[in-house]
């Protein structure tokens, strides 16, 4: 009933945590779209009342948490790499890095964050490469670009924009 849903989302957590209530963040692995109550009775957060991720996103991140298992899965699947089936939008896919939802993996958001953005910026045959050095050499995402920049995948006029976005 409140003008804006966040303000009474923030009281509802407000009010929970008075009465010593763990509120957790946002889960990918749970996939719930709403609040809902662990086994140990802690409240999760909903994926559906993230900011930037509507409902309308919610099959999409419900099939990519069925696969993620670590946060190269994550990423080859949120940009819809070749055999995946579901590919999400850049706003969701950050929104959901940055409310914590993949947290879980054990991986600093930021990182994950500019990861994401530099595999975004590239092609999809300079994406298939880096995912599959990483894949075939178990090779940091680091050393996936740093073989991509030495392979004669990318043109000429795109070297210089992916070691830009590297360097940054």
């Amino acid at each position: 009933g409140k003008q804006d849903s966040m303000d009474e989302i923030q009281e509802l957590v407000h009010e929970a945590r008075l009465f010593n209530l763990e509120v957790r963040p946002p889960e990918l692995q749970l996939a719930n779209v709403d609040f809902g109550v662990t086994k140990d009775g802690a409240i999760t957060f909903g994926l559906a009342h993230i900011k930037g991720v509507g409902r309308g996103a919610i099959d999409s991140i419900s099939s990519i948490s069925k696969v993620t298992k670590d946060t190269i899965s994550f990423l080859s699947h949120a940009l819809g790499e070749e055999g995946k089936a579901t590919k999400l939008k850049s706003n969701v896919a950050e929104a959901l890095i940055k409310s914590g939802s993949l947290d879980y993996l054990g991986y600093k958001r930021i990182k994950l964050l500019a990861e994401y953005k530099l595999l975004s910026i590239l092609t999809d045959r300079e994406r298939k490469f880096v995912f599959s050095q990483i894949e075939q050499t178990s090779c940091t995402v680091k050393q996936a670009y740093l073989d991509l920049l030495d392979s004669k995948i990318p043109n000429k006029s795109r070297r210089p924009r992916i070691i830009e976005a590297v360097d940054d």
